[in-house]
Parts: C-alpha cells; sequence; structure tokens
C-alpha cells in the first residue's frame, strides 16, 4: 500500500502541473513515520506560503528508515536528483553525499 502511495506521489504531480510550471522534488530523508508525519504538518502549510503544493508543482520522494538504511536511503534520494533534500535529525544528517569522512569520524568518536 504505501508504495502505491508513493508511486502515486511521484507521477500524479507530473500529470497534474500547469503547461510550462516547474515542478521542484523535495527528497526527505525520516528517521521514524513520526517523523515523517510531524515534518509534513509543519512544512507543508510553510511551503504552501511560499507558492509550493503537492500535486500540483511539487513533489516529495520521502524515504524512511532505522540508522541501518539511513545511508542506503540517502543514496537513493540523490540519485533521484531532487531540488532539496530535507534530512531530519542527526543519523540522517551524517548520510550526508559526500561527507562519508566526517560520518565515520563521528561515528567513531
Amino acid at each position: 500500500m504505501r508504495l502505491l502511495l508513493v508511486l502515486v506521489m511521484l507521477v500524479a504531480p507530473i500529470a497534474v502541473s500547469r503547461a510550462g510550471e516547474k515542478v521542484y522534488r523535495l527528497g526527505e530523508l525520516e528517521p521514524s513515520s513520526q517523523s515523517a508525519e510531524f515534518t509534513h504538518r509543519w512544512t507543508m502549510p510553510e511551503l504552501a506560503k511560499l507558492g509550493f503544493s503537492e500535486g500540483s508543482n511539487l513533489v516529495i520522494d520521502e524515504r524512511v528508515g532505522n540508522a541501518a538504511t539511513l545511508a542506503e536511503m540517502a543514496k537513493q534520494l540523490v540519485a533521484l536528483k531532487p531540488d532539496v533534500i530535507l534530512a531530519v535529525g542527526p543519523d540522517t544528517s551524517r548520510c550526508a553525499p559526500g561527507d562519508e569522512h566526517r560520518a565515520d569520524r563521528h561515528l567513531r568518536s
């Protein structure tokens, strides 16, 4: 069911966007589903104030996982080439692309 929802979220906004309007992609990396719900509750209204509307000119590619899977999920998001990646929490921010050495150093200390 969740996979179907993600696929609909990826395809529907592109089909609905007005001719000539850019569709922005937001990659979201979250440590839990509760965190993702909280983030959506607070960020979507703020994005709407700036003119972004999911299903119109905004596509959200969301990945939720634990510390063991976040690095792989971060790579998946980067491969999608979003305009912005929102990484919530210390475990997700350690997965920043190109920052592997700092993350390894941090994990060892």
